[in-house]
């Protein structure tokens, strides 16, 4: 088996976990380049930040994180993805009334006709809610627009956080000790460390149980 042909496979596991509305729309060819990518790395002071020439769009494409890297290869060695831009689009979200814009990683165009926005987070960073509050007004953006969502880190999916099994007396200890008020950082660590648990484990929890995940300060509390 070659190396397009596995890729292709993981893409197409990936499209099948995304999040995809009732009645999907496509964007034509020739509207491409109204979605051409207006941020460029050179702002973005990471070490794993860079750019490479692709082969499938002609053009230079930039990226902010290794992550990102990879997944653009994956685009570019699946065979279903025709077009695909970063950082093209904008959508806005509100919190405590004051709304905000954030530009989603990637834009795709499928063979089949479907459009995909693509944000890439480590599995870690799903939990978060400064992120979630983003996805859940992307989610409406999509429905709207119809076109469907993916939340990945390339190989992963938030979607496998939803039906990730995690141990019953970590989910227990968790629940116990929110109810009676917001998690800080040191008794994280310990119920972490008594149950053997992973950060991926906690992310789990944080997902299905819609809690509020917060890093600064660190705080987990009850919606």
């Amino acid at each position: 088996m070659n190396c397009e042909s596995t890729e292709s496979q993981r893409f197409n596991r990936l499209i099948e976990s995304a999040f995809w509305p009732t009645s999907t729309e496509t964007i034509p060819a020739v509207e491409y380049e109204m979605y051409y990518p207006t941020q460029f790395v050179r702002r973005i002071r990471r070490s794993d930040a860079g750019s490479f020439m692709s082969q499938k769009l002609g053009r230079t494409v930039q990226f902010e994180s290794d992550l990102e890297r990879l997944f653009f290869r994956l685009l570019e060695n699946t065979p279903e993805v025709i077009w695909y831009a970063e950082q093209a689009l904008r959508t806005s979200y509100t919190v405590n009334a004051k709304s905000y814009f954030y530009r989603p990683d990637i834009c795709v165009a499928l063979k089949d006709g479907r459009c995909l926005v693509v944000e890439i987070k480590q599995c870690r960073e799903m939990g978060f809610w400064n992120n979630r509050i983003k996805w859940d007004a992307l989610k409406e953006f999509c429905i709207k627009n119809g076109w469907g969502m993916l939340i990945t880190d390339g190989y992963k999916t938030i979607e496998c956080l939803r039906k990730r099994k995690l141990n019953s007396k970590f989910v227990e200890q968790i629940r116990d000790y929110l109810d009676k008020g917001a998690m800080p950082l040191s008794i994280y660590r310990e119920i972490k460390y008594r149950h053997g648990a992973k950060d991926e484990d906690f992310s789990a929890l944080v997902v299905q149980e819609d809690l509020r995940w917060c890093l600064n300060p660190f705080q987990i509390y009850l919606p």
